[in-house]
């Protein structure tokens, strides 16, 4: 398949497995344990190193624009549901959504999949998405489902590394959409407000990392 785009060649260098981005229990059953942070070959015809933009996955997926008035009012109802896990007022997910994309995207549609590599993050603001990983013998085992509120793919925002899981839309699901792009925009204009989203990125990846931990010396 040929792109409308020009992809961008990372360096090779090590980097680490992304961990599930929706909030789990546990593992599926028959899920290795010890495959949770091994490397994942690219699974799908991606090259080593390159990124797979929102822009390309965007077309792809057939996603609709959301106006961005109703995108943002979404985004401060999912998160304000959040409780104390979220530290942004009303006016700051206001302010958060102008760096944002808001789209609708169709059930049984592939957003991330695993072992490619991505500089963007999903907010599930409506609907139920699947999040899964190819077993020992290659079928997809289901690691949980997202729901309002729940983060996809930050990891992959942060450090441009291949993704651990793929995510599925189980229904019609709206979406609010941070790229690399976006977030270095956010930085520029707006670097209290980045700052703010950094360090709750980094309160999740480090709980589920604990977790992670935790099952593993069980």
């Amino acid at each position: 398949m040929r792109w409308p785009w020009r992809p961008r060649q990372l360096p090779h260098r090590p980097v680490p497995a992304e961990p599930a981005s929706a909030p789990a229990d546990g593992l599926a059953p028959g899920f290795s344990e010890s495959a949770l942070f091994s490397s994942v070959l690219n699974m799908h015809g991606a090259e080593p190193g390159v990124v797979i933009p929102w822009q390309a996955r965007s077309a792809e997926l057939g996603a609709r624009r959301l106006g961005r008035d109703k995108g943002i009012g979404l985004l401060q109802a999912a998160w304000a549901r959040q409780g104390p896990s979220q530290p942004f007022e009303r006016q700051q997910l206001a302010t958060l959504g102008l760096f944002m994309e808001f789209v609708t995207v169709a059930p049984n549609r592939e957003l991330i999949q695993q072992g490619e590599y991505g500089d963007f993050m999903l907010v599930l603001l409506g609907g139920v998405m699947a999040v899964e990983r190819s077993g020992p013998t290659g079928e997809p085992l289901r690691m949980a489902e997202a729901g309002e509120g729940d983060l996809l793919g930050e990891m992959s925002l942060l450090d441009h590394g291949m993704r651990f899981s793929s995510c599925l839309s189980l229904t019609e699901c709206e979406l609010a959409v941070l790229t690399s792009e976006g977030l270095d925009e956010m930085m520029h204009n707006e670097p209290h407000l980045a700052a703010r989203l950094m360090l709750m990125l980094a309160r999740k990846l480090s709980v589920r990392l604990r977790v992670v931990s935790a099952k593993l010396n069980a």
